[in-house]
């Protein structure tokens, strides 16, 4: 019997992303969108003014308004 080695991928298949499209979003989504959220943070926490602007959008959000878009960078 032969020896079955796995290794870790991060490109999905067109099989994956239909499964994924079928489980998350239906046939009524024009696409789906799949992030590495962990690249992602890591990315905006390297580059200060990234850092800033995920701050401000994240104090917008817990806001729940637009008062917080007047918050200077």
């Amino acid at each position: 019997m032969q020896n079955i080695v796995l290794k870790d991928s991060q490109t999905l298949t067109s099989n994956d992303v239909t499964n994924l499209s079928k489980h998350f979003g239906g046939r009524q989504q024009d696409y789906v969108e799949i992030v590495n959220t962990q690249y992602n943070k890591a990315t905006i926490n390297k580059y200060p003014l990234l850092k800033d602007i995920e701050r401000v959008i994240a104090n917008t959000s817990a806001k729940g308004g637009d008062a917080a878009c007047n918050e200077s960078l």
